[in-house]
């Protein structure tokens, strides 16, 4: 297991890049807020944050080779901020720079272990029973909402979704 004190990701080599404003799943966000990232060790593989001032859901999707998109799990976003170190913030999306990578390259740093509620109009991924908080690393624009100390561990995205009660795919 990984304790906060995790480095964070390479910003020489990093590993999601963020996808164009208005194009991909955000072409068309109404009068949502949209973000999307690729992650580069998986290009079909994306983290998704979409949703309105009252709630935003943050999911990974899956896009296919006709430039379809496929929701594969929900989760909670903690964040490492390097000029606060020792703490967790909630990533908004908008601080969000980078997501941290187990030392595989290829699996997320996660944990279903926390306490995480979500207050807010959020909507929820069918079936899915818990969700994980996945760590990223950023800039928060809101000292104030902290995450617990968390621990964690490395998870494939088949484990991300057989811990949230989804079947692997």
């Amino acid at each position: 297991m990984t304790a906060i004190g995790l480095a964070p990701a390479n910003a020489a080599a990093r590993a999601m890049t963020p996808v164009p404003a208005n194009s991909g799943f955000c072409a068309n966000p109404g009068d949502g807020m949209c973000y999307e990232w690729k992650l580069e060790a998986d290009p079909s593989l994306r983290v998704i944050a979409y949703g309105f001032e009252d709630g935003i859901d943050y999911s990974f999707y899956r896009r296919d080779r006709k430039g379809g998109y496929r929701r594969i799990v929900d989760f909670h976003p903690a964040m490492q901020d390097p000029t606060r170190p020792g703490q967790l913030f909630w990533g908004y999306a908008w601080d969000v720079h980078d997501i941290v990578l187990a030392p595989d390259g290829k699996s997320f740093q996660a944990t279903f272990d926390h306490t995480i509620v979500i207050d807010g109009n959020v909507d929820p991924m069918p079936g899915q029973r818990r969700t994980p908080a996945v760590l990223f690393v950023g800039r928060t624009t809101q000292p104030d909402m902290k995450v617990k100390a968390l621990r964690f561990q490395a998870n494939t995205i088949d484990a991300l979704r057989i811990g949230a009660g989804l079947r692997s795919r």
